[in-house]
């Protein structure tokens, strides 16, 4: 039924049920280190970093009622969460009505009764309020390297208003922003031996640009970044594809750069001669380069050779969403001896769900120009629809001498493949058959059956299936050894996901392994039904336990896009310095591995892994709980208000009337 108030005229119930419940949680989650130390993109300020302007894309004088209407936890929020604690004697209020809309009364857990103007407007948005041009579409966490001169704990965020940020999350600073285009998307990569840093960037407009970062040592109390203004990249490749770029992923070995998007292509771009440029300049003609792009005159622009496609695959039948390249072993890491290999395995995914592992080849012959070729080895089978996240794990299992790779003595690697699909379940294929004692590929295959099966070999099915209530958007596997093993959970094993119910879910993927879902038995929302559980439940036990699930964590408003791993080096609170929140004194966040996850409410939060590792306390209210006591609606209330605060579409007395009487005409 929809709403017949004049400001939600378009609005159905459902949407203003989903717009009062985010905004409700945007209210109760703005601030604290219980839901995750946010940092709210729409107000971190690159005024206080020693940076050059990079067209950040909300305005950097935006005022607070600006910042609100693009999304995201706002200064002012942390001061309505912060003023929430202040025990009042006031015991009532009036409820008012702003365009159409009634203004609803919030309810903290101390009992404070408040009228809250932003809980209403955004809620009046309904399912569409997001983040804004601030909602988080990708991300990626630049890692300390040894041998480059670029700093570390830094995210790099794609932005619905089509910018790349570089956010500081030590300090939570916006240091740099880029321009991309609307639907950004972007990757990282290094020249080779300089290992210089650089952002390539993708988007709607079917261009790719490639900007130079140079990176001073940061610190907690001053982080510098130089890096070029949106109108002087190092390049700019206008008409890059026929359609929008939605993929880029840059292979290392190769020096080449890979897009696919909207037009089913995956294109290889030659970027050695650029990086070889890049790599011959002194360290001061970097920085320049890099804070000025092409707009540096003489030589040193001159000298920038073109970035040139010499290879092409068209095998997609559907738009291409994620490109990811598959990194060298650990030994191969620890062996810089060995020959860098002219050939690279690129794993490809599309809307429709079909995983293509290509390999890459490369030919360099003196006097000729360099040609790229793909070859399909394989299709990876078992999704329905779209691919939205790709994630390469190496495994080490201890063996014997006899079993093991070599240059490791006792120790095999294996190589998996995690995916995340809107079919509501995260997947591991096994890319190699070294696991010992893994079946391998024994999910059923649930994939769309268009089209021909592509490949010289036999086409890959998944290993395991962790089956979600929602869209998976986002999946990120742990590296062995991050956290202590117990008895009733591995050490190698760790899986998060980020789902389109706003949860982010942290799995033992050994002990979910162990649960298997009958692919024929569906419920009415089409999720596969539980046929046993590890610990032997009968079908349908809700035990998260037993299905692998180590924690749930709440704190997101909107779906959670993208997931990252920080080892923070320091001890003690959080410097948030830009956006103003406070964490909890009384519990000093440790230094090691945080889970960092973002999403399209326009945030970025930060989690220790050894919070998420612990259960949540038995006493501790849920999220849902305290939104279920934070509004409550008078009487006066509109009807379509009132369907929304209680999350329910019903209809009233006079709506079911008039469909019994419509029903008895058309009989």
């Amino acid at each position: 039924m929809q709403s017949a108030d004049p400001a939600t005229l378009f609005q159905t119930d459902a949407s203003l049920a989903t717009g009062l419940k985010r905004a409700l949680k945007w209210k109760h989650t703005s601030s604290g280190a219980q839901w995750g130390s946010p940092i709210w993109l729409s107000t971190v300020s690159s005024a206080t970093a020693v940076v050059v302007a990079v067209g950040d894309a909300d305005g950097a004088n935006k005022s607070r009622r600006g910042a609100d209407a693009d999304g995201g936890g706002e200064v002012q929020a942390a001061a309505d969460a912060a003023g929430a604690n202040e025990v009042s004697s006031a015991s009532t209020s009036t409820s008012s009505s702003t365009n159409g809309l009634q203004t609803h009364i919030v309810t903290d857990r101390l009992g404070k009764l408040q009228v809250d103007e932003d809980v209403r407007d955004r809620a009046a948005r309904g399912v569409g309020t997001d983040g804004g041009k601030c909602k988080v579409l990708s991300m990626e966490i630049l890692q300390e390297e040894q041998g480059s001169d670029s700093a570390d704990g830094i995210a790099f965020v794609a932005e619905g208003g089509g910018s790349v940020r570089a956010v500081h999350l030590e300090t939570a600073r916006s240091l740099a922003t880029f321009r991309a285009g609307t639907g950004a998307c972007f990757c990282l990569g290094r020249t080779p031996l300089r290992r210089r840093l650089f952002v390539a960037c993708g988007s709607w407009d079917k261009a790719l640009r490639i900007y130079g970062c140079s990176f001073a040592t940061p610190s907690s109390s001053d982080t510098t970044l130089t890096a070029a203004p949106p109108s002087a990249a190092l390049k700019i490749i206008p008409n890059a594809a026929s359609d929008f770029i939605k993929a880029l992923a840059y292979d290392d070995a190769s020096q080449l750069l890979l897009s696919g998007g909207t037009d089913l292509h995956v294109r290889a771009w030659d970027l050695q001669p650029l990086l070889s440029h890049l790599d011959g300049l002194s360290d001061e003609s970097w920085r320049a380069l890099a804070r000025n792009g092409a707009a540096v005159r003489g030589s040193e622009a001159t000298s920038l050779l073109a970035v040139e496609a010499i290879g092409n695959m068209r095998l997609h039948t559907r738009p291409i969403n994620k490109i990811v390249i598959l990194p060298s072993s650990p030994l191969q890491k620890h062996a810089p001896t060995l020959p860098a290999p002219s050939e690279s395995t690129i794993l490809s995914a599309d809307s429709m769900g079909r995983i293509l592992e290509s390999t890459l080849i490369v030919r360099r012959e003196q006097g000729q120009a360099p040609r790229a070729s793909f070859q399909v080895r394989r299709e990876l089978r078992g999704h329905e629809t779209s691919v939205n996240d790709m994630r390469i794990s190496w495994l080490a299992e201890n063996v014997d001498a006899g079993d093991a790779d070599d240059g490791d003595e006792h120790v095999r690697w294996s190589c998996c493949l995690w995916t995340a699909s809107s079919d509501k379940s995260a997947k591991r294929f096994d890319l190699d058959d070294n696991r010992k004692g893994t079946p391998h590929g024994t999910i059923a295959d649930r994939s769309s059956k268009a089209g021909t099966i592509l490949g010289d070999q036999p086409p890959l099915f998944a290993a395991q299936s962790i089956e979600h209530t929602d869209y998976v958007q986002s999946i990120l596997p742990l590296p062995a050894g991050l956290a202590p093993a117990t008895k009733a959970r591995s050490t190698d094993s760790l899986v998060v996901t980020g789902s389109s119910d706003e949860n982010v879910y942290l799995w033992d993927a050994e002990l979910a392994s162990q649960v298997h879902f009958d692919d024929k038995r569906r419920d009415l929302k089409g999720n596969a039904l539980k046929v046993k559980a590890a610990n032997g439940t009968a079908e349908g036990a809700s035990d998260d336990a037993s299905l692998g699930l180590v924690r749930r964590q709440e704190g997101h408003w909107h779906e959670v896009t993208a997931l990252g791993l920080w080892r923070r080096k320091r001890y003690g609170v959080l410097a948030d310095e830009t956006n103003g929140s406070a964490t909890d004194e009384s519990k000093p966040q440790e230094a090691g591995w945080w889970i960092i996850t973002a999403s399209y409410d326009g945030s970025i939060r930060r989690w220790p892994l050894g919070d998420l590792l612990n259960p949540a306390p038995a006493d501790a209210p849920s999220l849902a709980a305290l939104l279920a006591t934070a509004i409550t609606t008078p009487a006066s209330v509109a009807p379509s208000m009132q369907k929304a605060a209680a999350g329910a579409a019903q209809m009233t007395t006079e709506e079911e009337a008039e469909l019994a009487e419509l029903m008895s005409d058309e009989e």
